[in-house]
């Protein structure tokens, strides 16, 4: 689970934010860790039970009409699996297509993974525009700089941790600050309250910065994929509706981002968006109890172990 403290404090962040960002920590976070360990310690007596919902799930979910299919190989390799996929297509119920799970409550703002650890992983997420937003290319530039510097700086070089840096994730519209390893926790929280003012300063945000994050975002968001990847990035734009023109605009958008663009597009939108964003740590209760009473909020505290 230590290994793991940088995902999950990233997954815990981001699930207050939307329905999206709590569907994946519920499948992939703490929370599926918690169903299992509950599995596990009582599956004798819960076993019809959780069949039957896993049925149920199953007539919902498994239909024609909610079927997405995505492919990668050669034309022969295609053509054999299209044979084989007819078969798997008429045998699921048509079912109706559009029905979707109640939301419910999207979670706290500040979260606090209490578990055995001598350091701790910090994040905060903030909802901001996605890719087809105009400002979109401009924050990425923008989170680039004040990663490889602020960042970089003040939590591995000042605070010793293993790492610090912030994130902009366009496809779901998510900014996020994080820390790696790291000996601080209310230390790292004030460096993140002040990295809107730290943009700012002299010498942070300037042609030189803006030029040299340009070529480290256009080197991730054209990076070279295998096949396997390929498609998984192809399906993953599919769904959510990305076209090849949406991302060659991104991507022209992206080399022409100069200082005024940061300056007065992305930083303002990133201010207001960090008052309403979501933090989370995983650390010792020990620490989480010790940030709690220098910081002016306060985590609510939560087991690693299921609740029994």
């Amino acid at each position: 689970m230590v290994d793991q403290g940088y995902l999950h404090a990233m997954l815990l962040s981001s699930a207050t934010l939307n329905l999206a960002g709590k569907r994946h920590e519920q499948y992939a976070g703490l929370s599926q860790m918690r169903f299992l360990d509950q599995c596990s310690d009582d599956l004798d007596s819960i076993i019809a039970e959780l069949l039957d919902q896993v049925r149920r799930e199953r007539l919902r979910v498994f239909t024609r009409d909610r079927l997405v299919i995505n492919l990668t190989g050669d034309a022969q390799g295609l053509d054999a699996a299209r044979v084989a996929l007819k078969e798997l297509i008429d045998a699921l119920p048509e079912g109706e297509q559009g029905s979707t799970l109640a939301s419910g409550e999207l979670g706290r703002d500040w979260v606090g993974l209490a578990l055995s650890s001598e350091v701790s992983f910090v994040a905060r997420s903030a909802t901001v525009p996605g890719m087809l937003d105009p400002v979109a290319p401009k924050l990425a530039v923008l989170a680039q700089i004040m990663s490889d510097g602020y960042f970089y700086e003040e939590i591995r070089v000042k605070g010793g941790a293993y790492g610090g840096f912030c994130t902009y994730r366009p496809m779901s519209g998510t900014f996020s600050l994080g820390s790696y390893r790291d000996p601080n926790l209310a230390k790292t929280i004030d460096v993140f309250d002040g990295m809107i003012e730290a943009a700012k300063g002299a010498g942070v945000l300037t042609h030189a910065t803006i030029q040299k994050a340009i070529i480290g975002c256009v080197g991730s968001f054209d990076g070279i994929l295998d096949p396997c990847k390929k498609g998984q990035a192809a399906l993953s734009r599919d769904l959510i509706g990305l076209t090849d023109e949406d991302r060659k605009r991104y991507r022209d958008a992206l080399l022409a981002v100069d200082l005024d663009g940061v300056l007065n597009g992305a930083l303002p939108v990133l201010e207001k968006a960090m008052k309403t964003a979501a933090t989370a740590v995983v650390s010792s209760r020990e620490k989480i109890e010790e940030a709690n009473s220098i910081l002016p909020m306060e985590f609510e505290i939560q087991p690693f172990e299921s609740p029994r």
